[in-house]
C-alpha cells in the first residue's frame, strides 16, 4: 500500500445497472486509489450456500453477493476497517417511495399547488410512473383497508401467488407495512419506520454479516445518533423538494462533490447482473436450481413457479428478485437442514 485513502466498489457485467463511470468521475475528482470487484454469475451460483450460512436466512437477491465480495476483497488488501454509507437514504428520503409521503403530507393539508408542481417535477426527473407515484401517494393519504380494496379491483396485487402455497407455510396474507408504521406516514414518520423496523435493520444484518465472515468492521458514520436526531427533526421540505431527494445533504456537498454525482437523478441499488443472467447465459442454471428448490421446499414451493420465471425470461413479466428468492429459501433449508415436511403436513 501506498498510503492513500482506498475504495472498495462492485461493478457489473450488465451496462444498465453498472456504476462504473461514476465511481471513476469521483476518482477522478478525489485522487483516491479505487478497488474494484464485478461478481461473475458461475461465483454467484457456487457461493450462495457458503452465505446463506453467514446469513443465516434466505436473502433478498444477489446484491449482497456483491457486497460480500468487497468485504473479500478489503480482507485481501488486508483493511479491517470500512466506512460505509448505509442510512443516508432511509434518513434523508433518498428513496423514491418518500414522494409518496410528501405528497401525501401536502394533499392532506390542502397544498394542490405545491402538490402538483412536486408531483410534475418527480415524474420529469426520475424513472417513475404515473400510476405507481399515485399507488405510492393513496398508501399516505388512504386507510390502508381501502387502498387495498382498491388495488384488488383493479388488480395489481393479487391476494395469493400460485407458485406459493400458504397454507402449507403456515402463513396468513398481510400488509407487513401497516404494523411496521411504512403506510399512511408523514415523510418523518417514514424515515424513522425504514430506520427502525424496516429496511435499515435488514439492510445491517446482511452488511454486519458479510463484513464479520471476512474479519472485516463496518461503520455507519450516517447512523451516528447526534445526526440522526437532527435530520429526523427536519421539516420534509428540507429533504424532497421539487423532484430533488437528499436535498440537504445534496446542498451540504456543494463544491464537495462533482456536479454530475452531487445532481444524479437516477438511483441503482448494489446492482449485479442478475436480470441478465436470468434472460441469457444463466437461465440453465437458474432453471435447475428452481427445480430444486421446488422439490427441496416439500410442497411449499409449488411447480406453477417455471411459468413465472419462463415469462420473466422471455420479456413478458417485469423482472423481479423473486427467482432468487425461492433459490435463497431452498438453500437456507437444505444449508440448515429445515424439517418442512413435517411443518407442511401440519399446516395441511
Amino acid at each position: 500500500m501506498n498510503g492513500s485513502q482506498l475504495t472498495f466498489s462492485a461493478r457489473s457485467e450488465s451496462s444498465l445497472v453498472d456504476e462504473g463511470r461514476w465511481i471513476d468521475e469521483v476518482i477522478r475528482h478525489t485522487g483516491l486509489e479505487s478497488k474494484t470487484v464485478m461478481p461473475r454469475m458461475d461465483e454467484v451460483f457456487d457461493q450462495r450456500r457458503q452465505i446463506v450460512w453467514h446469513q443465516d436466512e434466505p436473502y433478498g437477491s444477489t446484491s449482497i453477493h456483491a457486497q460480500w465480495s468487497v468485504f473479500q476483497l478489503a480482507a485481501e488488501e488486508q483493511i479491517r476497517v470500512m466506512l460505509d454509507g448505509q442510512g443516508a437514504d432511509e434518513l434523508f428520503g433518498g428513496y423514491f417511495n418518500f414522494f409518496g409521503a410528501s405528497l401525501g403530507e401536502q394533499l392532506k393539508r390542502g397544498a394542490l399547488l405545491e402538490f402538483g408542481r412536486d408531483a410534475l417535477a418527480a415524474l420529469q426527473n426520475h424513472d417513475i410512473k404515473m400510476r405507481s407515484l399515485a399507488i405510492m401517494t393513496c398508501h399516505h393519504v388512504f386507510p390502508p383497508r381501502l387502498v387495498r380494496a382498491g388495488a384488488a379491483l383493479l388488480g395489481l396485487f393479487p391476494h395469493e401467488p400460485s407458485w406459493l402455497d400458504l397454507a402449507r407455510l403456515q402463513a396468513v396474507p398481510r400488509d407487513p407495512f401497516v404494523s411496521s408504521g411504512v403506510r399512511n406516514s408523514t415523510v418523518q414518520g417514514l424515515s424513522a419506520a425504514q430506520l427502525r423496523r424496516t429496511n435499515l435493520p435488514m439492510l445491517l444484518h446482511w452488511e454486519d454479516r458479510s463484513s464479520m465472515a471476512h474479519s472485516v468492521e463496518a461503520r455507519m458514520p450516517f447512523l451516528d445518533h447526534d445526526l440522526v436526531e437532527f435530520v429526523l427533526g427536519l421539516p420534509a421540505r428540507y429533504k424532497l423538494h421539487r423532484g430533488v431527494t437528499k436535498r440537504v445533504l445534496r446542498e451540504a456537498m456543494y463544491g464537495v462533490l462533482p456536479e454530475s454525482i452531487r445532481c444524479r437523478k437516477d438511483k441503482i441499488g448494489f446492482a449485479t447482473a442478475e436480470e441478465f443472467w436470468l434472460k441469457s447465459t444463466g437461465a440453465r442454471r437458474f432453471e435447475t436450481a428452481i427445480d430444486s428448490a421446488i422439490e427441496t421446499s416439500h410442497g411449499i414451493i409449488r411447480p406453477q413457479i417455471h411459468s413465472l420465471l419462463q415469462e420473466m425470461m422471455h420479456g413478458q413479466a417485469r423482472f423481479s428478485f423473486l427467482p432468487w428468492r425461492v433459490i435463497s429459501f431452498s438453500d437456507w433449508i437444505d444449508r440448515f437442514a429445515v424439517d418442512v415436511g413435517s411443518a407442511a403436513m401440519i399446516g395441511g
